[in-house]
């Protein structure tokens, strides 16, 4: 799936993994699978199912490649996890900015009272 969805030309791309965690027969370790995301800047949405989960795994996938986990337990609480990432991505911007001048070493971006963030490349 990190593969594919670095494929795309979309300027938000992340991965929606539906998972208990729980190792039946990967082909991949867990390391391999968040240095392969990291590298394609993909980050993994994890939802964990069912009620056995492996949901430290998943929280640190998650993590480590700038995504987000949920835990739905059945298929009541789905509806809910749907609305929250529905949430998180509408309230998700894009900010890309080029440069022309060569001394510019980093920049602040501030949105509002809620984030600021410093870039230097």
């Amino acid at each position: 799936g990190i593969e594919d969805t670095a494929a795309e030309t979309n300027a938000l791309r992340f991965t929606l993994n539906f998972t208990d965690g729980l190792e039946n027969s990967s082909t991949h370790t867990k390391d391999e699978v968040i240095a392969l995301a990291q590298a394609s800047d993909i980050p993994l949405i994890n939802i964990g199912m069912g009620g056995l989960v492996d949901i430290a795994l998943l929280l640190d996938m998650s993590t480590e490649t700038g995504g987000f986990f949920y835990y739905a337990a059945n298929n009541e609480t789905l509806e809910t996890v749907f609305d929250l990432i529905r949430n998180n991505l509408n309230n998700t911007q894009l900010v890309t900015w080029t440069s022309s001048a060569n001394n510019v070493s980093s920049i602040t971006i501030a949105a509002g009272s809620a984030y600021t963030g410093n870039f230097t490349p």
